[in-house]
């Protein structure tokens, strides 16, 4: 019998197929370090997950969402953000007018089965949300942004597994993986015959045990549970550090520099925003800290006052003697409680229209105003031209380059067929 020397992970393979360190049982063994917002984040790709199971078992979403949710322990997470989550899988799903949806191209479907399988000294594991054995399918469910990291990778797991759990299987059966993007509205599907499946998982077993505890630096990093204890990573931090100390001038070469490593400033932030939250952690389980000099840190309150617009109006209009437009100016209307409130007093499939006939009567009332924020933003260069040629008005109606407009999935979907890339 072979001795499991090594796991890996199906999530974790887009990571580890561009750094081998962040597969070796070293780096697995390392707790991760977690940022506030991470559970927040988490908590709400659970929730958004358990909905699409509730989807692909009953046909459609819970009646009462935001009351389905609480019960089942997701109180805190944003309602309305599952609710425009929970649309389009519903969408994929079942199908539109034009399109049968996944539903009829995944006969007898599994919710959340949990596969291993050995090859060789390695056990990989995977955990597939939506899976067919008589279809030969895996589906995979994304509640964050469509990224450039590849997430291939972890759906040649996926396939890999499911080949296992196949009956009858020979090298040339074909196996179909899909990821449904629910934020992006947008998918992607591939197909592998178990001959090719077989020899990449092959390949990359191999290439990590020839790497061994190699960090590689990369846009992957980011999605790496063990990225603010990476070695790689704290080099590129005290890089950055050093060339922020040195820079002076604004000449070419300087403009260059400041360009080259606006990320990894980026990444430096990010270090600054765990180093904070730890600190933070630290302090409120063991009090303040003492640096030495005299000096201590500590978690100090501050207070803000909000008023209460609707038991506040009497108290203010006999102050100003009703006058509305005095009182008003004193006053804003916040949009996302606003669209909130509006989505709740909407029956359900109406949600959508409502908000838009309300915003629009704004707009026209001159009642919305808009505030212009400029923001620092690493894109393409091809971005660059393409604003530029809108700014020169020779195409106005253009979107961002590389970014296609969010849109129904189409009929090739149903085949398998890779309809996205």
């Amino acid at each position: 019998m072979t001795e499991i020397i090594k796991t890996i992970r199906a999530s974790f393979a887009s990571i580890a197929t561009f750094c081998s360190a962040a597969a070796q049982p070293s780096s697995a063994a390392a707790p991760p370090i977690r940022m506030a917002g991470d559970d927040a984040a988490a908590l709400t790709g659970i929730a958004i997950h358990e909905v699409c199971e509730y989807i692909v078992k009953y046909g459609d979403r819970p009646d009462n969402l935001a009351g389905w949710l609480s019960t089942k322990g997701y109180g805190s997470v944003d309602a309305d953000e599952i609710g425009f989550l929970s649309w389009y899988a519903l969408k994929a799903w079942k199908g539109t007018k034009d399109w049968s949806g996944f539903q009829n191209a995944m006969s007898a479907p599994v919710t959340e089965l949990e596969i291993q399988a050995d090859r060789g000294p390695v056990r990989v594991t995977g955990h597939i949300d939506v899976s067919s054995v008589a279809a030969a399918t895996a589906l995979d469910w994304k509640s964050g942004y469509r990224t450039e990291v590849d997430v291939e990778p972890q759906m040649r797991i996926y396939a890999f597994l499911l080949s296992t759990k196949l009956p009858n299987v020979a090298p040339d059966t074909v196996i179909t993986a899909a990821v449904v993007w629910l934020r992006d509205k947008t998918y992607q599907t591939w197909k592998w015959t178990v001959a090719e499946i077989q020899q990449w998982v092959d390949e990359m077993l191999a290439k990590l045990a020839n790497e061994g505890d190699k960090f590689n630096a990369g846009d992957h990093c980011r999605y790496c549970p063990h990225y603010y204890s990476c070695p790689a990573q704290r080099a590129i931090v005290q890089s950055t550090i050093m060339s922020l100390a040195n820079m002076t001038g604004e000449d070419d070469t300087a403009m260059a520099t400041m360009a080259q490593i606006y990320p990894a400033v980026q990444n430096v932030e990010r270090m600054v925003l765990a180093y904070r939250d730890r600190l933070r952690m630290a302090i409120l389980k063991h009090g303040p800290i003492l640096t030495g000099d005299g000096m201590a840190i500590i978690l100090k309150e501050s207070h803000r006052e909000t008023i209460d617009a609707l038991k506040s109006w009497e108290t203010l209009a006999s102050f100003f003697s009703d006058d509305v437009e005095t009182i008003a100016g004193c006053m804003t209307v916040g949009k996302t409680k606003l669209l909130k409130a509006i989505a709740d007093a909407s029956p359900k499939g109406q949600k959508g229209k409502a908000k838009g006939k309300v915003m629009t009567e704004l707009r026209t009332a001159g009642a919305i105003s808009t505030a212009t924020r400029t923001t620092l933003s690493f894109v393409r260069e091809q971005e660059v031209v393409k604003e530029t040629e809108n700014d020169t008005g020779t195409d106005e109606s253009a979107t961002v380059a590389g970014q296609g407009a969010a849109r129904e999935p189409s009929a090739e979907a149903a085949s398998g067929e890779n309809a996205s890339d």
